[in-house]
């Protein structure tokens, strides 16, 4: 009997960490306002910081290999042409005052804010490129392409550098974004709307059942992440992952040592 019980026990905790990593939030409720919630006094937004950090020189693993990304953008991505080629009129307006200077390094490096732009724009292309796959074809873009465009490189890239973006800045994605009195302003928060989850939502409307916030920039990716697909794991399992194929083996192993014990 002592025995059974115990079975029974790991299997309702294994069955509750499993269900955890994919149950949708209430309807109307999202991370910001859970974040909002616990957080009484949020640091002011430093634009200052954003434009030295947007201006700063790339240092990560795949700088060169990005580099070499941004020399395959044509000018039909006009503004993303502009800022790759040091353009000083079209670079975003908190890194304006540092075009000059950055100017120098034409060539010789790439700049987070380059990085950040070009990312996303590949994660957007990769989305797209779907839906132009399964031109003359029945039905949708399968789940297993979309799981391996959100594993993609460029989209994780791009949303791992605008994370850092927020957390150097400590401003909202709301804050970072074209303002109105601004002549290129087009939409509310352009900023927020360039993370991968909102780029899928664009691209293949697949936009969840969270109804996140504009304003919350991690949550659409952060449903799509619980989304489980068959042949593949949970969204963020992508390959050369540790933390998805970790919490995966721990699910299973736990489900198979309750049943043993059962047995």
């Amino acid at each position: 009997l002592k025995r059974y019980r115990c079975g029974l026990q790991l299997l309702f905790f294994t069955l509750l960490s499993c269900l955890s990593t994919f149950l949708p939030l209430p309807p109307g409720y999202s991370i910001a306002k859970a974040n909002i919630l616990s957080t009484h006094h949020a640091p002011p937004c430093n634009t200052a910081a954003y434009s030295q950090w947007y201006d700063n020189e790339y240092n990560g693993t795949y700088a060169q290999y990005l580099q070499v990304e941004a020399k395959k953008i044509d000018r039909s991505h006009k503004s993303l042409y502009n800022l790759l080629n040091d353009n000083a009129n079209e670079i975003s307006s908190f890194s304006r005052s540092s075009s000059s200077s950055s100017s120098r390094n034409r060539g010789t490096s790439i700049k987070n804010g380059q990085v950040m732009e070009l990312t996303a724009q590949k994660c957007q292309d990769k989305l797209r490129q779907l839906k132009f796959n399964t031109a003359g074809q029945h039905g949708p873009v399968s789940e297993q392409s979309i799981h391996d465009a959100m594993c993609n490189f460029f989209c994780l890239t791009a949303d791992t550098v605008r994370d850092e973006a927020l957390r150097v800045s400590d401003c909202s994605c709301l804050e970072l974004s074209t303002q109105k009195h601004d002549l290129r302003y087009h939409v509310e928060g352009d900023w927020c709307r360039r993370s991968s989850g909102m780029l899928l939502c664009k691209e293949l409307e697949r936009c969840g059942v969270w109804q996140c916030e504009l304003g919350d920039f991690h949550c659409a990716r952060r449903e799509y992440d619980r989304k489980f697909v068959p042949l593949k794991g949970f969204g963020n399992e992508c390959s050369g992952t540790l933390d998805g194929r970790r919490r995966t083996t721990l699910v299973v192993g736990g489900l198979v040592a309750s049943l043993w014990i059962l047995v």
